[in-house]
């Protein structure tokens, strides 16, 4: 052995002590999806052709329009069928072309007896001028907390909301719940459902 590997090898060990990496905690692993996130919240999929009774949470939920008038959900859904086109915020290009689908559909929509919602996280203010500049024929609801939405199964832990849209019958009977959905294809699929 040559002198500079006697000494190496003399050593106990090899090379000086280095931080000890930390875990990511056992919930963090946890939560990473091996695919698709999923989203559970007490409406989902597995409900569409079912009644929901009422009270159900999410459906006696009072929320505020753009106008600032409060807005009894299960009055609504008890009186008319109801569409819930959900979207991450006002203004922006893939929630405008949301938003204007609706509005162009409105009239066919109305027609088989159902009303639009559009509803977000966004600020009463923020929906009034974005409502102004659209010409919006529906209201559109605030929900800042995202209690509603996140019932709806419309947002991800992260509260993050999901761009969605869920098609309840006069009554509470559950049609479609589509979350996930591109812009155009939340108002196409409301149309083929209705």
């Amino acid at each position: 052995m040559n002198r500079r590997s006697a000494r190496i090898a003399s050593r106990t060990t090899p090379y000086p002590p280095t931080k000890p990496v930390k875990a990511p905690p056992p919930a963090l692993i946890a939560s990473k999806p091996e695919s698709t996130p999923a989203i559970s919240a007490p409406i989902s999929a597995a409900l569409v052709g079912q009644t929901v009774d009422t009270p159900f949470k999410p459906f006696s939920s009072v929320l505020l329009d753009e106008s600032g008038t409060e807005v009894d959900i299960g009055s609504e859904i008890a009186s008319t069928g109801v569409v819930f086109f959900v979207y991450p915020r006002a203004n922006t290009p893939g929630c405008t072309k949301q938003a204007t689908g609706f509005r162009d559909h409105y009239q066919e929509i109305k027609e088989k007896g159902y009303k639009v919602f559009g509803i977000s996280g966004d600020s009463v203010s923020a929906l009034q001028k974005w409502k102004t500049k659209l010409e919006l024929p529906y209201q559109l609801l605030s929900d800042p907390s995202l209690a509603f939405i996140s019932h709806l199964g419309c947002s991800k832990p992260s509260k993050k909301i999901v761009r969605s849209h869920v098609v309840v019958e006069k009554g509470g009977r559950v049609r479609q719940v589509c979350v996930g959905v591109s812009p155009v294809e939340s108002f196409e699929k409301v149309l083929k459902v209705l």
